[in-house]
């Protein structure tokens, strides 16, 4: 049997409006656009890793808030870059709160946490391998 790693998904209010933000951020681009069940659903290519960002469908309107706290469950994702401190710049222009770091964690890597839109945390990180 084989099983591999296949998408991310984000549920917000509005789509396009989070999507414009991971494009503006990360540089991930649109490669699917539709309407699914009375919501808009987009899938973007995230350097090769698939992110989809959808509005609930008609059926699943009472969504619960995000929590870009730690806790338990699905806590975050990650982006690695080679410039962490640019990143962050960036993604404060656009919006982000720092939530913790920038800081060199117990192997050497730099990395910080950010409260990106929809209350979604994110992972930033440098590796210490560069």
């Amino acid at each position: 049997m084989n099983v591999r790693f296949h998408h991310v998904h984000v549920r917000c209010p509005d789509a396009r409006k989070t999507a414009q933000w991971y494009i503006d951020a990360f540089g991930a681009r649109i490669v699917e656009d539709q309407v699914v069940d009375g919501g808009v659903h987009l899938g973007l290519d995230l350097h090769g890793t698939l992110l989809r960002v959808s509005e609930p469908r008609s059926w699943d309107r009472s969504m619960g808030p995000g929590d870009a706290s730690t806790h338990f469950g699905l806590e975050h994702f990650a982006v690695r870059t080679d410039d962490l401190d640019a990143l962050l710049a960036q993604l404060r222009a656009l919006g982000a709160e720092v939530l913790e770091g920038p800081l060199v964690n117990s192997i050497g890597s730099r990395v910080a946490f950010v409260r990106a839109p929809d209350d979604v945390r994110i992972e930033v990180f440098t590796p210490a391998d560069g």
